[in-house]
Formats: C-alpha cells, structure tokens, sequence
C-alpha cells in the first residue's frame, strides 16, 4: 500500500495537502534526504522556504509570508501517474 508520502511524490494533490496539514515535509526532489523549514530575514518580515537538508544538492523551494504555504509548495508534486494509474499501483502494492 502506498503511503501519502508516494502518492505526494507521484503527485496525488490530496495527498500532499495531507501531508502539509500536518506539517510534514516530503523527502528532496533532487537528491531524496529529507527537507526542513528555514526562516529567511530580508529586514521585513520573515520568510519561509523549505531546503534540502543536504545544502549542496542545491534543492531550496520559494519564499513564502507564511510556513504552511512554503510546505505547500514543496509538497506539490507535478503528477507523473494517471488516477487511474494510481490506483493499478495501488492494487498491486
């Protein structure tokens, strides 16, 4: 059975929107370790984006006002399967 975590990757919105509820990060799309949450100071407010924990891979998500808005967008995933492709998977696991 596939956890929410791959269905997010395999970019199941529905899944990452669980995912992001909870405040839980899916692993880097580069490199695969997993992601956290920084704080950036702009002299404003503060900004949120997510990074790869491994810092040289190079993987960092876009700023955002707000931390579940950076988890948002680091969660979404472009869809690589189908629904219907989803659910073969999903059968077959």
């Amino acid at each position: 059975m596939l956890d929410d975590i791959k269905r997010a990757l395999l970019g199941d919105k529905e899944a990452a929107k669980r995912l992001t509820d909870a405040g839980m990060l899916v692993p880097c799309w580069r490199c695969g370790v997993d992601a956290e949450i920084e704080e950036l100071h702009t002299g404003g407010k503060p900004l949120y984006a997510v990074v790869c924990k491994k810092h040289h891979c190079g993987a960092y998500g876009c700023a955002h006002q707000s931390k579940i808005d950076a988890i948002s967008y680091w969660n979404t995933r472009t869809p690589i399967l189908s629904e219907s492709e989803l659910k073969k998977l999903e059968e077959n696991t």
